[in-house]
């Protein structure tokens, strides 16, 4: 059972990031979490999941709640295994970062997605050129190939032919992966929620041909203010996950995924809007879900 905590009684919260990521990107981003805390008298201990690693539950118990920052599921479920709430939970850090178990989640729950077909499991070799040919028959082309976990865009591709996705399928090999239907478009939108509300959004515009719209790999960013039905979209996917608070990233008004843990600098330097203080006042609110 977890713990409920209020404005009152908080006193200490633990955050946890990927020791395996202790890059100037990922420590500004843990900066601003701790001043966003900071600002609302709350302390927080930042920890990497490699130093926690080697705790045993009683360490964990001595934190009012935690912000877990990262995708070692099992790590965020020995936390809650302790009784401290975490933001956001293991199921639904789990759920987010498996990209097939994100479309299914939202499909289930009636969010509109791109059409998909997920890859059977495999224990080795490559995917079936029969199954992918059937992927290929039943989206047609282009394809945007998925592998089910990865980041920033980095494990997304397009196939634009039957050959192309035959190599990419072969690239991919025993792992999980989602084929989608290729939505046409320049741009993209980033709606940031928080509980069930939509509390910042961002246009993600692509460049150079590219046809993914990640910040990461240069897309230009400019302000946006999502429709209505834009925010009821990306409110309804945080739920559908399990979410507290989460970047959701439409296009055309579909889900193309869901970030439990949402880089938000971009934004903040877009709109001067912080992401971390919305959080902050959602978990201070004192929720228990």
């Amino acid at each position: 059972m977890h713990r409920v905590c209020s404005a009152e009684n908080f006193m200490r919260g633990l955050l946890v990031v990927n020791g395996g990521l202790l890059t100037p990107k990922f420590s500004e981003i843990a900066s601003l979490w701790k001043q966003a805390f900071a600002r609302a008298g709350i302390g927080l201990d930042e920890r990497d999941n490699i130093s926690l690693a080697t705790e045993t539950e009683d360490a964990f118990r001595r934190y009012d709640f935690c912000l877990f920052y990262d995708k070692d599921v099992l790590l965020c479920r020995r936390i809650e295994g302790a009784g401290v709430r975490c933001y956001n939970s293991s199921r639904a850090i789990a759920i987010c970062d498996d990209k097939c178990e994100t479309a299914y989640a939202l499909e289930r729950a009636g969010v509109s997605v791109p059409r998909h077909v997920f890859s059977p499991k495999l224990f080795f070799g490559e995917l079936p050129e029969r199954f992918l040919r059937a992927v290929g028959e039943k989206l047609g082309y282009p394809v945007v190939v998925k592998a089910a976990f990865g980041s920033f865009g980095e494990q997304v591709a397009l196939a634009s032919s039957p050959q192309e996705l035959l190599a990419l399928g072969g690239r991919l090999g025993a792992q999980s992966a989602i084929f989608e239907e290729y939505l046409p478009h320049a741009w993209d939108v980033r709606v940031y929620v928080v509980g069930d509300r939509a509390v910042s959004a961002m246009k993600r515009i692509s460049v150079g041909g590219e046809f993914r719209s990640n910040a990461s790999l240069g897309a230009a960013l400019e302000r946006y203010d999502p429709t209505e039905e834009e925010a009821r979209i990306a409110v309804s996917a945080n739920r559908a996950v399990g979410a507290d608070f989460s970047g959701v990233d439409l296009l055309g008004g579909k889900v193309l995924e869901v970030n439990s843990n949402a880089h938000f600098k971009n934004l903040l330097d877009l709109n001067g809007f912080s992401y971390a203080d919305a959080c902050v006042a959602y978990i201070k609110g004192g929720t228990d879900k």
